[in-house]
């Protein structure tokens, strides 16, 4: 990733979080992150934008078949339109993303993966795992849930700062780290 495309992309999404931001709800934060997802990994979509030849209002019905196709508030029409117009609708995915990092940022906000080995389908054991976090960080969670089988039993919550583990999986890696310390292997060498 080009970090001056990176650096270009968060100042659009400052520029457009300073002034749609407070507009923005929880709920529009996960459709920008999955608008942002989608987009990195069907990058053709954008590209029926910057063909040539298409009349303004064409390419207006189709921005707004894309914020609807993805979700996303109307004020992103705004935001689509002047990138089309810098030739730089390209960077739409990493825009996203950094609104993404800017609304966790704004709203002191932490989006944690919850990884389990089997669903959590109850909406009160997921307030309760969000609340014990939020008393943890001291800010708002943002959780999705994930399975992982290999857990076996327990929970993992990871955000791209910090983990928190209780599960069978870590407790099986801390005793087998254990051994190897106690019985001296390094590298797959013995040593005594």
């Amino acid at each position: 990733m080009n970090v001056n495309q990176d650096i270009i992309a968060f100042k659009y999404a400052h520029a457009f979080y300073n002034l749609y931001g407070d507009d923005l709800s929880e709920q529009d934060f996960w459709y920008i992150r999955s608008a942002a997802s989608s987009l990195k990994y069907v990058p053709g979509v954008l590209f029926f934008l910057t063909l040539v030849g298409i009349e303004m209002d064409t390419r207006k019905k189709m921005i707004q078949l894309l914020l609807k196709k993805l979700k996303l508030p109307e004020t992103f029409l705004r935001l689509i339109e002047l990138l089309m117009q810098h030739k730089r609708i390209g960077l739409l995915p990493q825009v996203l993303h950094a609104c993404v990092d800017i609304y966790q940022e704004k709203n002191r906000a932490l989006l944690f993966t919850m990884t389990t080995p089997i669903p959590v389908s109850s909406d009160d054991d997921k307030k309760e795992i969000e609340s014990f976090l939020q008393r943890l960080s001291g800010c708002h969670i943002l959780a999705e849930y994930t399975i992982d089988k290999k857990l076996i039993a327990g929970m993992r919550a990871l955000n791209k700062n910090y983990l928190w583990e209780y599960s069978i999986e870590s407790k099986m890696w801390a005793i087998t780290n254990s051994l190897v310390e106690s019985i001296g292997i390094k590298d797959g060498n013995q040593t005594y």
